[in-house]
């Protein structure tokens, strides 16, 4: 006969077993349901639905406190549509646990970055981005850093981590960094500071257009006028549309060692070696005009080997005075002034510039200025 205590055993377990099942069947039923709600978060954050992400995010956060992305994607969401400080405190207290692969981490810190970033924060940003550089090394990482120390003006410190990216042709970029650096160092009346970046600069990259203008500067001020005019001219053969105030600064230079006479000759030899140095070949024309050469003149710009716009008018101008027709000759004066005083216009945002410029100011973009 089976005793009372063993009925009673029975029944316990079976009362565990039920108990065991519930609480397997609620909690998949809740791991499903945090699944959906992530999945349901993600397809809203696609969509554009923003408010109807975050109510997912957070129902699938609390279902599951395992689904660190969901915290990750939540505070991504908040910081997208301006709540920075909600963002912040969400993927910080991140940092806290235990459990987060390296990956995860990672993640972490470049949501972080991004969010110091829109805060305006940078230098904070750039801290968080090295923490994760520092658990793995990524491009993305990597290029948000280049970035933000271009912002800061912290131009050491992006070649540095440039060359630790390995990017491509990092050279020509470097060269730039350190031509900044240079410019900044001749502002403040470091000469010699900027004397070595400017160099620095050139051994990375032989044809820098800051760092040969700077050079150039440099030898001015020392009274080196021959060396001033070498770096110049350097810089006219590379970069022909930015030669005219460039080309100023030679006359200058020719001015100071008594050889102004000199300049005419200098030009021609320019344009002979390259018949397309079109702002050259105008200064030239001009030189010719003032030495009552109209003739000349005419003929230096009729025989350019594009007929541009440009060359139009100049041909126009010296026509007119060659015909007396110094009314025309007068209409054409502001348009021919405002032709040796250009204006640059960047490529990439469109913000207009009469400085020679190397980075654009407003969007970042590097060598994107056209006259």
């Amino acid at each position: 006969m089976i005793s009372g205590s063993f009925w009673m055993a029975i029944i316990i377990f079976a009362i565990i077993v039920v108990i065991a099942l519930f609480t397997y069947y609620r909690l998949k039923i809740r791991r499903r349901a945090g699944e959906d709600a992530f999945a349901k978060g993600l397809l809203a954050s696609i969509e554009g639905d923003f408010d109807e992400a975050i109510k997912n995010l957070k129902q699938a956060a609390m279902v599951n406190t395992q689904n660190v992305m969901a915290y990750i994607l939540l505070g991504d969401i908040l910081r997208y549509t301006g709540q920075v400080a909600k963002a912040m405190q969400i993927h910080l207290s991140l940092l806290g646990r235990t459990d987060l692969s390296r990956n995860t981490k990672v993640r972490v810190y470049k949501s972080l970055a991004l969010d110091s970033q829109k805060k305006g924060d940078l230098k904070k940003a750039a801290e968080y981005l090295l923490n994760a550089l520092e658990i793995k090394p990524e491009k993305w990482s990597y290029d948000m850093l280049i970035d933000i120390y271009e912002k800061l003006g912290e131009w050491e410190k992006a070649a540095e981590i440039l060359r630790k990216a390995g990017a491509k042709d990092k050279e020509r970029m470097i060269s730039f960094y350190y031509a900044e650096l240079a410019g900044s160092y001749l502002e403040n009346g470091d000469i010699e500071k900027a004397k070595e970046y400017a160099k620095l600069a050139l051994s990375f990259w032989d044809k820098c257009p800051p760092a040969l203008l700077i050079m150039g500067e440099l030898n001015f001020q020392d009274g080196d006028y021959k060396s001033a005019i070498d770096y110049w001219t350097e810089f006219i053969k590379n970069n022909p549309g930015k030669a005219l105030p460039v080309a100023e600064r030679i006359e200058t230079a020719f001015y100071e060692m008594g050889e102004f006479d000199k300049v005419r000759e200098h030009y021609q030899k320019l344009i002979d070696k390259n018949p397309e140095l079109e702002p050259i070949r105008i200064k030239l024309a001009l030189i010719d005009e003032k030495r009552g050469d109209v003739d000349e003149a005419f003929k230096v710009v009729s025989s350019a080997p594009k007929q541009s716009e440009n060359i139009a008018i100049f041909k126009a101008y010296f026509s007119a005075i060659n015909q007396g027709c110094a009314e025309i000759a007068n209409e054409l004066l502001p348009i021919i002034k405002s032709r040796l005083n250009p204006t640059y216009q960047c490529q990439n945002c469109g913000f207009k510039t009469q400085k020679l410029l190397w980075r654009c100011p407003k969007c970042g973009a590097w060598e994107s200025f056209l006259p």
